[in-house]
C-alpha cells in the first residue's frame, strides 16, 4: 500500500466517522457540496472520475440488507458509459 493510498483511506475513514451521527445527513450533504464546489474545476472532474472508478470496484462488495441498496447503486453507476476527461 502506497503512502497516497494510506492517506486517502485515512481521509475516507474520517469522512465515514463523521457520517456516523443520526440525523446528520443534511450537514454532510451541505459540507461535501460546498467543499466540492469550492475546488478547482479540474479537481471537481477528477473527484467524479475517481468516484466512478471506485464504484466499479465497490460493486463487488459482499452484501446483506444493510448495504444491498448501496452495492446495487454502485453496479448502476459502474455501468453508465461516461468519460471524465482531464482538462
Amino acid at each position: 500500500m502506497t503512502s497516497r493510498v494510506t492517506a486517502v483511506k485515512e481521509a475516507m475513514d474520517q469522512l465515514i466517522r463523521e457520517m456516523n451521527v443520526m440525523g446528520g445527513e443534511e450537514d454532510m450533504v451541505q459540507g461535501m457540496t460546498e467543499s466540492l464546489q469550492g475546488q478547482h474545476r479540474t479537481l471537481q472532474q477528477t473527484f467524479f472520475r475517481v468516484f466512478s472508478e471506485s464504484m466499479k470496484e465497490y460493486q463487488h462488495t459482499g452484501t446483506d440488507l444493510r448495504n444491498e441498496a448501496s452495492v446495487n447503486y454502485a453496479k448502476h453507476i459502474a455501468n453508465i458509459p461516461y468519460q471524465f476527461p482531464f482538462i
